[in-house]
């Protein structure tokens, strides 16, 4: 038996190929009166092909049950998902049916494994082993480069953990993850939200004036785009392009310039930057690539302005800036840590679940006792519940129903705000 990312596969043939042929072209006859978005916004195209299946579907069990069920769409599958410091959460999934792109397609259905270990079996098909499912996902998806989409595609979504789910039944199901760190939770509160608070409060003023700059060397190197388009070919469009960074080994904010062809008249030219000159408003120095950090010259008019305008841009807060924030917990870093400055000592800070989150990383025994003055601390698993949430519903996905734990814990560290001082 095969079991691909907790799914088996087969090969359709028979009863089961004949009615996802028929599948094939109810989908042909739906998309001659429904025409589902084919371009804008991803969540848009997502939303309008899931609408699009949901019609077809309502439709068929109708029309053609028999359909739905020669092709397991009337079949789900409940698979749970349990890992480190999380409570389970359990989703409804569907098989799903995928053609070869052959000049004679074949018809393959990944079939969800169930949290009990049942699956559906479509008639007549032959299930694949282990070798020969590996060589089917090359020629479907091709490593991951070919985004092949099933037939139709029913969304995962979430419901409620089956009571007599045994997390020690499956653990092929499960995550297992050999993490030597963990995380400490509180929902902010008191002197930390008001801390947290002002930190955003700097950010979004730090955000508005290196906006406010960039916005003007975009102005000031667009004038200089006629110039450079004297020296190009009639027709071709230029657009210039500015990024800033600040961190690190940058004290201040950087503004990076790039003006580069729109590839109008030739299309090998899209996206090709140009060397660019010094103006009156600014020098240039080559950065990485095509690009060159902006400096303001202070001895004319135009680059006064500019630099007072840099000059007003704060430095970039963070949370490292509050002592009552700084934790005092024990975290071993791994590399990838190092190099990115995870510490024990500053919080992430999330707004999760109505509440704001400051998260801090720790080892597993790090014994600390510390808590952010006004914070309730609360399990990590409720932060993880939260951030699954959230992660579902950015994927359209209808997330599980929170476990009466998670909503005890919430209600538990329930913030009141003291009342707005009276001028």
């Amino acid at each position: 038996m095969s079991r691909i990312n907790g799914q088996i596969v087969f090969e359709l043939q028979g009863e089961s190929l004949d009615a996802a042929l028929r599948l094939e072209r109810e989908i042909r006859r739906e998309l001659e009166t429904v025409k589902p978005k084919q371009s804008g916004y991803m969540n848009e195209i997502r939303d309008s092909w899931n609408a699009f299946y949901d019609g077809l579907l309502t439709r068929l069990k109708t029309d053609a049950p028999d359909i739905l069920a020669l092709t397991g769409l009337d079949a789900p599958a409940i698979q749970v998902a349990h890992g480190k410091d999380t409570w389970p959460r359990a989703y409804e999934h569907f098989p799903q049916i995928f053609s070869s792109p052959e000049q004679n397609p074949r018809y393959f259905m990944y079939a969800p494994v169930d949290y009990k270990g049942g699956h559906f079996a479509p008639v007549d098909a032959i299930e694949l082993d282990d070798k020969t499912a590996d060589r089917v996902g090359d020629l479907l998806f091709a490593g991951g480069w070919l985004g092949n989409a099933p037939l139709v595609n029913k969304e995962k979504t979430g419901v409620a953990l089956p009571p007599d789910y045994n997390p020690g039944a499956n653990p092929g199901l499960q995550e297992d993850l050999q993490n030597p760190h963990t995380r400490r939770v509180f929902v902010a509160g008191g002197e930390s939200l008001a801390a947290v608070e002002d930190f955003r409060r700097r950010e979004r003023e730090f955000s508005a004036a290196a906006s406010a700059v960039r916005d003007e060397v975009e102005r000031l190197a667009s004038l200089e785009i006629p110039k450079l388009k004297e020296k190009l070919p009639a027709g071709e469009e230029l657009r210039a392009s500015v990024s800033y960074r600040y961190g690190g080994h940058v004290e201040t904010v950087e503004m990076l310039l790039s003006i580069r062809m729109e590839g109008k008249v030739n299309f090998m030219d899209g996206g090709k930057a140009l060397r660019l000159a010094d103006t009156a408003a600014y020098t240039l120095h080559k950065s990485h690539g095509n690009e060159y950090t902006v400096l303001p010259r202070r001895d004319t008019e135009a680059g006064r302005n500019l630099a007072a305008l840099m000059d007003a841009v704060p430095k970039h807060p963070s949370l490292a800036d509050y002592p009552v924030l700084r934790g005092n917990f024990k975290h071993t870093p791994g590399q990838f840590d190092a190099a990115l400055g995870i510490n024990g000592t500053v919080p992430q800070a999330r707004d999760l679940g109505g509440r704001t989150l400051l998260i801090y990383n720790t080892d597993i025994d790090a014994g600390s006792t510390f808590a952010p003055p006004g914070a309730k601390h609360v399990p990590v698993g409720v932060f993880n519940w939260l951030q699954s949430d959230e992660q579902d519903r950015n994927m359209g996905i209808t997330p599980p129903p929170m476990p009466p734990e998670i909503a005890r814990a919430l209600d538990f560290a329930k913030i009141k705000r003291p009342p707005a001082p009276q001028p």
